[in-house]
């Protein structure tokens, strides 16, 4: 559905189910769209949950390089061109993997994690944009959700 419009049409959406985590931390925070207008569609809405998906990962990209003082090469997931990353795939759904990865190590069916290094498989690769005006536009966008975002922050007040 997402793929159906060209754009989110100005509609943002604000994941904040229990509050917004790091880095922006505001628990009081509330969960919604904003920018609905006549013309907007489901697709639009669609879009706009997604993107604020990407847009909360980007920020807590944002905030590791930051606090380990990293730089990265690479991330699994499709957050290319807000994070200027390749971004890779995976074959199989990686929290399950990380389970069966975990027990298998405690029961030494691995000696390391050298070896399950090599049980890496990439599905498919995401890499950057080399459009400027794309990167631009997609930092446009981030910085209208960061708007948006102000004016969901503290909807739950105290009595």
């Amino acid at each position: 559905m997402a793929y159906k419009v060209k754009n989110n049409n100005g509609v943002y959406f604000i994941p904040a189910f229990s509050g917004l985590g790091p880095p922006i931390n505001n628990e009081k925070a509330a969960t919604g769209f904003i920018g609905i207008t006549p013309t907007t569609t489901r697709e639009h809405m669609v879009r706009a949950v997604l993107e604020s998906i990407v847009f909360r990962v980007t920020l807590s990209y944002e905030l590791l390089k930051k606090e380990r003082c990293k730089n990265y090469k690479s991330i699994r997931n499709r957050k290319a061109d807000l994070t200027n990353l390749i971004i890779e795939r995976q074959a199989s759904e990686m929290s399950v993997m990380g389970v069966a990865f975990l027990a298998g190590l405690s029961c030494g069916m691995w000696k390391d994690k050298k070896e399950l290094c090599a049980l890496h498989r990439v599905q498919q690769i995401f890499k950057p944009s080399s459009s400027q005006e794309h990167i631009e536009k997609c930092r446009q966008d981030l910085t209208k959700w960061l708007a948006a975002v102000e004016r969901f922050k503290y909807w739950y007040k105290e009595n």
